[in-house]
């Protein structure tokens, strides 16, 4: 234990009276921009009043993974306590990254894509979870990264499983240039198809020389996919590690794109069987076509598209479409007798 280390933090926190207030003094010190704070920018931040020793002393205690550098959410827990109460709370009811999926979509009830405030202490209300209007403010502050008042899955899942953040930290460091992090994604793309799946990043990242947990993994690619298509391309990829290249990645939309979604599709839906248990799921008055409402329905209910995306959706309306969709690269005949196109014009007036 460093001799000055609980005067100097007690000293410090007395300029911390909330959240929100650290977070104005973590962006103020973040001079650089990078989302973290170094030793040198710590003590330009604190000022004249406290001396080298007391700097390294607070340094020391935020520098929780001992990366050299203290995140946001480092900095609020150092300077706030009850924040770490809200966190651990909060981390007690969203234990790995199924809940945490399904928790985000039902406090999302607009199927927007992001959560509010107040969708959050209704879905709180309703899933029976006791949480303070102060203890929301809390994960608010330290979720909403981009400040736009809503948290996105991405957001919501780095908070969620905390040590994520930390790890892609890492991830930056072993690949801190260009040409690094397009030779690793060269080498994590095993079938050179230009983007990487959710088993190319397990297994890359898992050879990568950084210690991940699986749960880890599937945050990491939660926050890399922007499009929501399933995949990592190289703008994505070197968005997430911070660099600069690769093909420019758009700004995500709520309803995403027709393109994204065919790939969203393809990839959760990879055989025959995968198809006809989706299409069956969908085709709840079993007539052998899918509606424009059980289009609908289905994929939200899914919890793996929003309400956007099920709108640009309607080619893919019955079983043969979602094979044809799915299998496009399969050279096989199916023997089904399949719905009809004069079905697919009768419901929607094509």
């Amino acid at each position: 234990m460093i001799p000055t280390a609980g005067d100097a933090l007690l000293k410090f926190r007395k300029s911390f009276t909330n959240v929100q207030n650290a977070k104005n003094a973590f962006n103020k010190f973040d001079t650089d921009g990078d989302a973290e704070i170094n030793l040198q920018e710590l003590k330009n931040g604190m000022g004249p009043n406290f001396s080298d020793n007391e700097v390294k002393a607070v340094f020391a205690l935020g520098d929780t993974d001992q990366d050299g550098s203290i995140s946001f959410l480092e900095f609020a827990k150092l300077m706030i306590p009850t924040a770490t109460d809200a966190l651990a709370k909060f981390w007690k009811c969203f234990r790995d990254m199924k809940i945490v999926r399904q928790a985000f979509k039902q406090f999302d009830a607009d199927n927007d894509g992001a959560i509010t405030r107040q969708e959050v202490i209704q879905g709180m209300k309703v899933s029976g979870r006791d949480f303070t209007s102060e203890e929301i403010d809390t994960l608010f502050v330290l979720a909403d990264r981009d400040g736009d008042g809503q948290i996105d899955f991405p957001e919501f899942a780095l908070i969620m499983i905390p040590s994520a953040p930390e790890r892609i930290t890492k991830l930056k460091k072993k690949f801190n240039n260009k040409a690094a992090v397009e030779a690793a994604f060269k080498k994590f793309d095993t079938n050179n198809d230009g983007a990487i799946d959710a088993k190319e990043l397990t297994n890359g990242l898992k050879n990568s020389g950084v210690c991940l947990t699986d749960q880890e993994i599937e945050t990491i690619f939660a926050v890399a996919d922007l499009d929501g298509d399933g995949q990592i391309d190289m703008g994505e990829f070197c968005q997430l590690l911070g660099v600069g290249g690769g093909a420019k990645v758009a700004a995500p939309t709520a309803g995403g794109s027709t393109s994204a979604i065919v790939a969203k599709f393809r990839g959760l839906y990879k055989t025959i069987d995968q198809v006809r248990s989706a299409f069956n799921q969908y085709d709840v008055d079993r007539d052998g076509s899918i509606s424009k409402q059980e289009l609908e329905q289905g994929m939200v209910k899914s919890g793996q598209f929003t309400a956007q995306e099920s709108k640009l959706a309607l080619t893919l309306l019955t079983l043969m479409e979602m094979v044809q969709l799915t299998l496009v690269s399969c050279a096989i005949d199916v023997p089904i007798s399949w719905p009809t196109y004069s079905n697919l014009k009768q419901n929607f007036d094509f």
